[in-house]
């Protein structure tokens, strides 16, 4: 017998639109983490992420959040992932992650029929992080939830397993509310997948450059190695100089494709982003999990939509997989203050951002 714990959550939504979205909020005032306060943070913001993504297509349907699990072997301990589900089938995932006294959140707009029959059989299950991957695992065996490989296997029986159980949400729709008609502007740039790591490297860099210089040159067809093996091929570097090839060559990775660019060593205000997104100027961020860290993460930056008590960044991130790029399924990230030279970001398998650190355009 499935459990379902009532709620009413308003949700607006945006049609044949299919994203990502973040968001923070300081609604939920507590100053330390609790698996309680995550669930019902993910209650409060689980129907306006569904809207937002347009996943909401049936309003004669039940909608529903799963409780949360913990990504084990995710980089934050805080972070729990939430799963909706339009009737019993599951449509999408909500990450949550808490970060100086608050809640923020990334939804996932994903058919996965891995978690529709764990549901429908009401499985236990656990999720673990390991080799960058994530993977389910129930009582017999384990799946590559995401990830490149999906034929990877991987088993533990020692993680404790939990059923799902939902939350109920009823959906209003309004067609104003979120519509994209204050004042925006998105830039088509690619997806660039990066899918390739060197000597344990990711290449995110690579595939911002791949992306921006597609967008705004004939270039077509770059990949994030193929922009890796420019640099070292152009430079005369060997292998073992090779080895310090990283974002900070990303702006020289630019001048092999020339492209000029400028960059400054911290994030931008919403008011700047829009400047340079309306000269059709995508701007490339490098984030990493807070100030002490020195690994970290690129995206890109090609969009903007601002109404009268929101504003969104659309990012193109190159760890989404290949489908979802196939898609062209941006993230639209929802900023907490537009003065911010920040945005937060927690990623699909338990990765959070919070500190915008370098800026190219």
């Amino acid at each position: 017998m499935k459990k379902i714990i009532s709620t009413i959550i308003s949700i607006v939504m945006i049609a044949n639109c299919m994203i990502f979205v973040a968001s923070a909020t300081n609604i939920t005032e507590t100053t330390v983490f609790s698996e309680d306060g995550a669930y019902t943070y993910a209650l409060e913001v689980a129907g306006k992420h569904i809207g937002i993504s347009g996943d909401a297509t049936d309003m004669s349907a039940s909608y529903s959040i799963s409780n949360g699990y913990k990504i084990v072997g995710s980089a934050d301990p805080t972070c729990r992932a939430f799963f909706a589900f339009m009737d019993n089938d599951c449509i999408g995932q909500l990450n949550v992650a808490f970060l100086d006294g608050r809640y923020f959140a990334t939804y996932y707009s994903a058919d996965l029929p891995l978690i529709t029959d764990m549901y429908e059989n009401d499985s236990p299950f656990a999720l673990y992080r390991a080799n960058d991957r994530v993977y389910l695992i129930d009582n017999e065996k384990s799946y590559v939830f995401n990830g490149a490989d999906d034929n990877d296997p991987f088993f533990s029986n020692v993680l404790e397993k939990t059923p799902i159980t939902t939350g109920a949400i009823t959906v209003t729709v309004s067609e104003n509310r979120y519509a994209r008609a204050v004042t925006n502007k998105f830039l088509d740039v690619p997806i660039v997948l990066n899918d390739v790591d060197i000597f344990g490297r990711g290449l995110c860099w690579a595939a911002c450059v791949a992306s921006v210089v597609m967008y705004k040159t004939s270039y077509t067809g770059l990949t994030s190695l193929g922009v890796w093996g420019q640099l070292v091929s152009s430079r005369g570097l060997t292998i073992d100089e090779s080895f310090a090839i990283d974002s900070s060559y990303t702006q020289i990775a630019f001048e092999e494709y020339g492209v000029r660019t400028s960059s400054i060593s911290n994030g931008m205000t919403f008011n700047t982003v829009k400047t340079h997104i309306n000269r059709n100027n995508p701007v490339v961020a490098g984030i990493l999990p807070d100030s002490s860290s020195n690994v970290g993460h690129m995206v890109v930056i090609s969009g903007y939509n601002q109404t009268d008590s929101e504003y969104w960044y659309q990012l193109m991130d190159c760890n989404v997989t290949k489908k979802e790029a196939e898609d062209k399924k941006y993230i639209y990230i929802i900023l907490d203050d537009p003065a911010d030279t920040d945005f937060l970001y927690v990623t699909a398998d338990g990765d959070v951002y919070n500190d915008w650190t370098v800026s190219i355009w």
